[in-house]
């Protein structure tokens, strides 16, 4: 891995791949429930705590985004840790 021009990660794709097929397999064997919530896990970076807080007005339905603004931590709702709030995009 290297950092690119734009400040992202360039990840080779032999990495790429076996991470891919990785995830693919452990979703399947999960049922449907635990998958789709591993897949949501995955897919927008989401902390725990943060998807335990998120309620409906966290979802940008129109942009197809997830914004979390709170976190949980043992029992209590507190904001992020950074106090942002944080887009995590959703496919």
């Amino acid at each position: 891995m290297r950092l690119g021009r734009r400040g992202l990660v360039r990840v080779a794709r032999a990495v790429l791949d076996r991470y891919l097929e990785g995830r693919a397999a452990l979703a399947a064997e999960l049922d449907p429930e635990k998958r789709t919530l591993l897949l949501f896990a995955l897919r927008t970076g989401a902390g725990a705590g943060e998807q335990l807080a998120l309620e409906w007005g966290d979802l940008d339905l129109a942009n197809k985004q997830v914004v979390p603004r709170r976190s949980m931590a043992l029992g209590v709702v507190v904001p992020t840790k950074s106090g942002k709030e944080t887009a995590g995009a959703s496919q």
